[in-house]
C-alpha cells in the first residue's frame, strides 16, 4: 500500500507559521498603528478572513500630561479629585483623558492613595422605591468621583457580622439608609470598627454621626396643613410602630392640628406593624372609626395606597368622600388613580451629599445637612363632602 508524503504539508505549515510570526513582529515594531496589509496584497491573499487591526498601546498618565501640557503630578491630582487644581487646568486634563481614552489604573490608585475607592450603600431589610432613589443618587455621584458603589442589605441581628465583612473589604465609607432601629446597634458597630459612615434620615438619632436628612416633622405639618386648608377637620394619621421617621411625621401632624385648634382623636391616630397585611388591617380600623375621617395622612406612600385600596373596597370615592395623602413620592404615587398627593423627598440629592461627605475624608467635623422637601398636590386630595 502506497504511503503519502507529509513533507509538502509540513512545508506549507512552516511557511504559514513564519508568516504569522513575522506579522506579529511587525505589530510589535509599530506601537501606534500597524499596517496588517501591505501594498502588494500578499497578506490579504494569505489571510483573507483577517480584519485590519489597529493596535494602540494603553495610554498612560504621562501621555495625558504631555497632551494637556501639565505635569504628571497635576494629572494625578485631577484623577484623585484633589483640591487646589485650577478649573481650566482640570478641564484640559479631562479633555486629554477623553481624547486618549485614558482610564486610571485602579490598583495603582489604591496603592498611591491608600484608599480602596469602594463605598457601600447599606440598606435595611431589602429593596424598596425609597432605597432605589438613594441608590440612583449614590451611584451617579460615585461614578463622577471615580468610586465604585456596593449595595449591601442588613437586618436585625446581622449588624456585627455585616460590619466585619465591610471591614474585610477595606471600604472607604458606608452610607446607611433609613429606617434606623432605635437600639443603635449598627451605628455602635460602625463606630467600634472606626468605619467612616453617614446616616440618611436618622430622625434625630445618633447625633455623633454625620447625617443627611430632611425635616420630617415640618413636612408632616405641611401635609396636615394642606388638608386643613382644604376644609378637613376630621383628619386621620396612619403611622408605623418603631419607625423614628414615622414618629417625626406624626409629631408634625399633631402640631398642625394644635395650631388649627383641632383636638386629635385617639381613634384617628393609629400605627401599624410591618407588612402590607398589617397596614391594610390598620386602614380598616381607621375607616371604621366614628366619626369616620374625611382625610387621612399616611406616613409613607405604601400605607397611603393601602388606605386607597380599603376605601375602594368599601365603595368610597377618592377624593369625593375621602382625601388621602402620602409621603415619599415613590413611582406608584404618580400613576395610581387618582394620583397621590405626597411629600417629595430629595432622595438622590441626599445620597449625593452623603457620598460627598464620605469622600471628603474630613473627620474633624460631624456635618448634619438638611435638604428641602416639596409638597406635591395631586388628585387624591380635595375639599371634604358630607360624611355619610
Amino acid at each position: 500500500m502506497a504511503t503519502l508524503s507529509t513533507k509538502p504539508q509540513a512545508h506549507a505549515n512552516s511557511r504559514f507559521l513564519r508568516a504569522d510570526k513575522n506579522l506579529h513582529r511587525s505589530f510589535r515594531r509599530n506601537t501606534t498603528l500597524t499596517k496588517a496589509i501591505d501594498n502588494s496584497g500578499f497578506w490579504k491573499r494569505l489571510f483573507p478572513k483577517m480584519a485590519i487591526i489597529e493596535l494602540r498601546k494603553r495610554p498612560t498618565s504621562k501621555d495625558v500630561a504631555q497632551l494637556a501640557g501639565v505635569s504628571f503630578k497635576t494629572v494625578s491630582r485631577v484623577v484623585n479629585r484633589e483640591p487646589g487644581v485650577q478649573a481650566e487646568t482640570r478641564e484640559a486634563v479631562l479633555r486629554a483623558m477623553e481624547e486618549l481614552g485614558y482610564s486610571p489604573n485602579i490598583a495603582a490608585r489604591r496603592l498611591a492613595s491608600r484608599r480602596s475607592f469602594l463605598i457601600v450603600l447599606l440598606v435595611w431589610g431589602g429593596h424598596s422605591d425609597y432605597s432605589a432613589g438613594l441608590q440612583a443618587g449614590a451611584q451617579r455621584r460615585c461614578r463622577e468621583l471615580g468610586y465604585h458603589l456596593i449595595i449591601e442589605t442588613v437586618g436585625l441581628g446581622e449588624e456585627s457580622r455585616t460590619v466585619e465583612q465591610l471591614c474585610a473589604l477595606g471600604v472607604d465609607g458606608v452610607l446607611v439608609t433609613a429606617p434606623l432601629p432605635r437600639d443603635g446597634k449598627l451605628v455602635n458597630c460602625l463606630r467600634a470598627a472606626d468605619l467612616r459612615h453617614v446616616l440618611i434620615s436618622p430622625a434625630g438619632l445618633h447625633q455623633d454621626s454625620p447625617s443627611v436628612e430632611m425635616d420630617d416633622e415640618r413636612a408632616g405639618m405641611e401635609v396636615t396643613c394642606h388638608l386643613i386648608g382644604l376644609g378637613h377637620r376630621e383628619i386621620g394619621f396612619l403611622g408605623m410602630t418603631a419607625i423614628p421617621a414615622s414618629a417625626c411625621r406624626q409629631a408634625g401632624y399633631l402640631a398642625a392640628l394644635a395650631a388649627a385648634d383641632l383636638v386629635p382623636r385617639p381613634e384617628h391616630d393609629l400605627e401599624s406593624k410591618r407588612g402590607f397585611k398589617s397596614i391594610m388591617e390598620s386602614a380598616e380600623r381607621l375607616l371604621d372609626a366614628a366619626p369616620r375621617p374625611t382625610a387621612i395622612f399616611a406616613w409613607n406612600d405604601v400605607s397611603a395606597l393601602a388606605v386607597m385600596m380599603v376605601a375602594a373596597r368599601r365603595g368610597l370615592q377618592i377624593p369625593g368622600q375621602l382625601s388621602v395623602a402620602g409621603f415619599d413620592d415613590s413611582p406608584p404615587a404618580s400613576f395610581v388613580w387618582p394620583s397621590l398627593t405626597t411629600i417629595r423627598q430629595p432622595l438622590q440629592k441626599m445620597a449625593e451629599a452623603g457620598i460627598d461627605i464620605l469622600v471628603s475624608g474630613d473627620r474633624t467635623e460631624t456635618p448634619h445637612l438638611s435638604l428641602p422637601f416639596e409638597l406635591i398636590e395631586r388628585e387624591s386630595t380635595a375639599a371634604p363632602a358630607t360624611v355619610d
